[in-house]
């Protein structure tokens, strides 16, 4: 028989795959999503100047190795003039998350270092893809009952705590400017990035636990660059975020003030209260639920013994540290996958007039589609 650890390590490349196809299917120009469960809300939009949306953002949640249920909201994006930043953000996010599944799954004692842990792994994965020449920001947030929510930034997107009358940034921008605490209009050169998930060796997130008192309430706001700009030198931002009613409202609100003043940018967020309610009780494989602003996805796993005779695993892309997958005996992985609903309606322009529509791709996914970085597991279909 196989041991819970290594069937674990197997979901996590099943997990990494689907939500990086996912994050790349079609959507519209823009989309805003609430997540009532968790009391939040998803926003992205392609704004004026950009021809894509090189912005990610998903909610996600599941249960630990104690049957708690968690949540991570999560933001990346792709870093203008490398390449193919889309994909990165894609690549980052969905990276991220298998790892935060997997280490949640194994019992990983210390949540500040299961999100360090996380980053790195994304890290290592865009760069095995991209040597260096493209990467992504992210920043994230994990949700624990009974515990204060812990942050975990890369770049310079950003994380803000809003409680009470108090609007604050919890994150340092990596960038020149950032590090000199400077805000406004800055010189190009104080604006470029100087570290991001995708840059290889060297890399080291910031990670750090919201400080706030038991009783307090408030909400932790994700921010890509084409919403924060709104800050420099005005009180919008501030003032739209502590009078909206809920998270929708916020989110809806900053995107569409960030495209009516000029929409420079893709403009997107994650904005999510706290203290986390969990709503249930669950069992270490339930699989994780995951929105982002266009749709929600569903992904589940589970494993029958099957002879020796099958298709083998291949451990060529283990991770260092990582129990090759290849120990592996007498098991198939059978999947129990939901079918992706209909997406939103646009609530803008839509896609096709503004960014190439992409074939459309058929949901049977294989480990040598060309767009699955670097993913060499095969699955065999559930009869």
């Amino acid at each position: 028989m196989i041991g819970h650890q290594n069937l674990v390590y197997m979901e996590n490349s099943f997990i990494q795959r689907k939500l990086y196809n996912w994050l790349r299917r079609e959507t519209g120009s823009s989309g805003v999503r609430k997540v009532a469960s968790l009391h939040g809300a998803i926003a992205s939009e392609i704004g004026n100047v950009r021809s894509d949306n090189q912005d990610k953002a998903i909610a996600f949640k599941g249960f630990d190795a104690r049957g708690r249920e968690y949540a991570v909201a999560v933001v990346a994006d792709g870093i203008g003039g490398m390449k193919d930043g889309a994909a990165c953000a894609a690549l980052a996010i969905a990276s991220f998350t298998s790892e935060i599944s997997v280490l949640s799954q194994v019992g990983f004692s210390s949540p500040l270092a299961q999100m360090k842990q996380a980053a790195h792994f994304a890290n290592e994965a865009v760069y095995r893809d991209y040597l260096g020449r493209g990467g992504s920001t992210l920043v994230a947030v994990l949700f624990l009952p009974g515990m204060p929510p812990i942050w975990v930034s890369a770049g310079d997107s950003r994380i803000y705590l809003q409680s009470g009358k108090s609007l604050k940034l919890l994150t340092t921008d990596d960038t020149i400017a950032g590090q000199l605490n400077k805000s406004g209009t800055v010189p190009a050169e104080h604006s470029k990035i100087l570290q991001f998930i995708g840059m290889g060796k060297d890399f080291e997130p910031h990670v750090d636990e919201v400080e706030v008192r038991e009783a307090h309430e408030g909400e932790l706001i994700l921010t890509t660059d084409g919403v924060h700009f709104l800050e420099n030198g005005s009180d919008w931002f501030k003032s739209v975020i502590q009078n909206a009613p809920d998270a929708g409202a916020t989110a809806k609100r900053l995107v569409e003030i960030a495209k009516w003043c000029g929409g420079p940018d893709n403009a997107t967020l994650a904005c999510f209260g706290f203290p986390f309610r969990p709503t249930e009780r669950g069992t270490v494989g339930d699989g994780i639920q995951i929105w982002d602003a266009f749709g929600e996805l569903d992904i589940q796993l589970q494993y029958n013994p099957v002879s020796r005779e099958q298709p083998s695993i291949n451990d060529r892309h283990q991770s260092p540290g990582k129990p090759p997958i290849s120990d592996v005996d007498n098991v198939e992985p059978q999947l129990i996958e939901e079918d992706e609903p209909e997406l939103l309606p646009p609530t803008g322009k839509t896609s096709g007039n503004t960014t190439p529509k992409k074939p459309r791709k058929s949901r049977a996914k294989t480990p040598t589609d060309k767009d699955t970085p670097q993913l060499d597991i095969e699955f065999s279909k559930k009869e």
